[in-house]
């Protein structure tokens, strides 16, 4: 059953979601490759592998996954990602957006032919923010966010350097490539479990032109089984969920530097959310996601006037001696008592010293 978008159906009902998608890439798809559950209400199975032979580029494949729909009533929306045995996400929409849908109506079971108005599912709205000279650093602004761990509130994250299961914020940890991150949210998922995913929706804002959204992700040092899936979403004012970028982060020495233009978005009111899961059952799973920040670009691109030296000091040549004048006539009509001989001797010498040192005849 192809199960169209937003049809009607009766909760706790099972069915099957058929999603017909083509190999439009140079891999084969081979059947290590995974169907795994992201996000959204939980009506169906975790995981699959839905090829039983390869996919050839260029060719068309039906992928089916067993539905059971929850008890929910309302709009129901859940998402599930293609997974390469690389453990890389594959597109697989022409829309470029990485992931399958499912939307469907869900009516109670008393009565399926009722008709009632979809109530989209809650969303808990951070109060909204106001960037601080242009600039929303997401790792000091934690405590603004609302931290959900599969929909369950968790504390605001605080220094730790060693989290069991939640977010922390940790400072002077270490890449899975030894570099040293000075400050980063730490997401350390529990051991043993799966389908445990962590949400961190911050305050909505209005996007600028030329805003960019920056941070690193990577797996923590010394996870040897660490393989999770890193997304980051924005929401807009209808509460809609669209993804700005995500990767399947596993302990291969490679961390991701990122930068997003969220130009596109200008004018908009967003949330950012970030999101962290498991792939498959939790080994390691130990994510950082380093210096996070929002840079408005009035703070970006705003030129600085030119500085204006002002000297310290006033460079004053060295004095040079001027020879007395020696056509001063030494005056006469008094004579000189023994008192004044001494000086006028003096002053002689003086001017000799001057007229041998400069060669003055």
């Amino acid at each position: 059953m192809t199960l169209p978008d937003f049809i009607k159906v009766t909760a706790g009902e099972q069915l099957t979601k058929t999603w017909r998608i083509k190999n439009i890439g140079g891999c084969a798809w081979n059947t290590n490759y995974q169907l795994v559950y992201n996000n959204g209400a939980r009506v169906s199975v975790a995981s699959i592998n839905p090829f039983t032979d390869d996919v050839l580029p260029n060719e068309t494949v039906e992928i089916s996954i067993p539905v059971t729909i929850s008890e929910t009533t309302g709009n129901i929306q859940t998402y599930w990602y293609l997974i390469s045995d690389t453990n890389q996400i594959v597109n697989t929409n022409s829309s470029g957006k990485p992931y399958l849908w499912l939307k469907v109506d869900v009516q109670p079971a008393s009565s399926q032919t009722s008709n009632l108005t979809a109530t989209p599912q809650p969303f808990i709205t951070p109060e909204a923010l106001t960037l601080n000279q242009g600039v929303f650093d997401l790792y000091n602004n934690a405590c603004s966010a609302v931290w959900l761990s599969n929909n369950n509130p968790i504390p605001c994250p605080e220094f730790e350097t060693n989290p069991v299961g939640e977010v922390q914020l940790v400072k002077n940890q270490a890449f899975e490539n030894g570099e040293i991150t000075s400050s980063a949210l730490l997401f350390a998922l529990p051991e043993s479990q799966t389908e445990i995913v962590i949400t961190g929706t911050y305050p909505q804002f209005v996007v600028q032109n030329g805003d960019k959204f920056t941070f690193r992700t990577g797996c923590l040092q010394n996870t040897p089984q660490c393989s999770t899936l890193v997304f980051f979403y924005y929401i807009n004012e209808s509460g809609e969920r669209e993804i700005l970028w995500g990767v399947s982060e596993k302990q291969d020495g490679i961390t991701s530097n990122v930068e997003i233009d969220l130009s596109f978005l200008q004018g908009q009111k967003i949330n950012i959310q970030i999101e962290v899961s498991s792939l498959g059952e939790s080994k390691d799973d130990s994510i950082l996601i380093s210096s996070p920040v929002i840079l408005q670009s009035a703070v970006l691109f705003t030129p600085t006037a030119e500085p204006t030296f002002t000297p310290t000091a006033t460079f004053t040549p060295a004095p040079t001696f001027t020879p007395l004048p020696t056509d001063t006539p030494i005056p006469t009509s008094t004579p000189a008592s023994k008192i004044d001989e001494e000086p006028q001797n003096f002053f002689d010498s003086i001017i000799q010293f001057f007229k041998d040192l400069f060669g003055i005849e």
